[in-house]
């Protein structure tokens, strides 16, 4: 394993370690301004982001109207490569209606010099689709 598999792995697993105990700030702190941040599928939240910002708008903020408290993340898997990192996790929450949302996703970050520069996120799209539908919100 090289030098920046090692640390790019520690980082990713140090940073999902706090957002797994409920403190999402670290990760995020680490998220470059200009991210390129992708979230495959065709539901409300896919979309190609080019800040964090923008991507923390369409994603999160949305999903707060939606969700009683943020998603809480379980990671399965970590496989770091180099600067990239595969993160396989599983995502829950109570909806504001007290049911349950829970989804499946697969981020591959890109770390550059301790900064988390590029995700590529896959998730269920269905379970989203039906998350916002749920609410009467669509796409």
């Amino acid at each position: 394993m090289t030098d920046a598999t090692e640390t790019t792995r520690a980082l990713i697993a140090d940073l999902f370690a706090r957002y797994e105990e409920g403190d999402s700030g670290p990760f995020f702190e680490h998220v470059a301004d200009d991210v390129r941040w992708t979230v495959m599928g065709r539901h409300p939240l896919a979309g190609a982001y080019t800040s964090k910002q923008e991507f923390l708008d369409a994603t999160y903020e949305r999903l707060a109207r939606v969700l009683a408290e943020p998603v809480r993340p379980t990671v399965t898997r970590i496989i770091a490569d180099g600067e990239w990192a595969v993160v396989q996790w599983r995502g829950t929450a109570p909806t504001r209606e007290g049911e349950p949302y829970d989804n499946v996703f697969c981020w591959v970050i890109r770390v550059v010099d301790g900064r988390i520069t590029e995700v590529t996120a896959y998730l269920d799209s269905v379970a989203v689709v039906e998350l916002f539908e749920s609410v009467g919100e669509g796409a």
